[in-house]
């Protein structure tokens, strides 16, 4: 497998789509507030855990902390994902086109690919869920 290749990163000043940035600044709210966070408190680590968020969006949710997981991005989740719930040479359902990382991730962990195609309206077709069951997809189904 070939290293992963990052998207291009334009050398101006550019609204990028392709690497999940906010186009906008930080609040003055959120600046004031990582503002009043102690030095020191930034010279470790946090929580492995992330225990004080997690029951804090549980609370806000009605969950139970144990309900709730912390990642450090998107990427960081899907992998998870994938590494949980799929052995090593079950296919993924993905649709076509979509995020390019699913490929990435889906060669390291030797997860077989099984694209469906969007249609013309950008939508999954009606046998979507049917044609990635055939194939053994253990991630991809869609529950409505």
């Amino acid at each position: 497998m070939r290293g992963y290749q990052p998207g291009a990163q334009p050398g101006h000043v550019a609204i990028k789509l392709n690497t999940n940035e906010n186009p906008l600044p930080p609040s003055p709210r959120v600046l004031k507030c990582l503002a009043d966070i102690p030095g020191k408190t930034l010279q470790r680590y946090p929580d492995p855990l992330a225990t004080e968020f997690r029951a804090s969006v549980a609370r806000h949710h009605g969950l139970g902390a144990e309900q709730v997981i912390a990642t450090n991005g998107g990427d960081e989740l899907l992998r998870l994902a994938l590494t949980t719930f799929v052995e090593p040479g079950r296919h993924i359902g993905i649709a076509v086109p979509s995020y390019g990382l699913y490929s990435v991730l889906a060669a390291i962990h030797q997860a077989p690919i099984s694209g469906v195609a969007l249609t013309d309206a950008w939508r999954l077709p009606a046998d979507a869920t049917d044609r990635w069951t055939s194939d053994g997809a253990q991630l991809g189904r869609v529950v409505t």
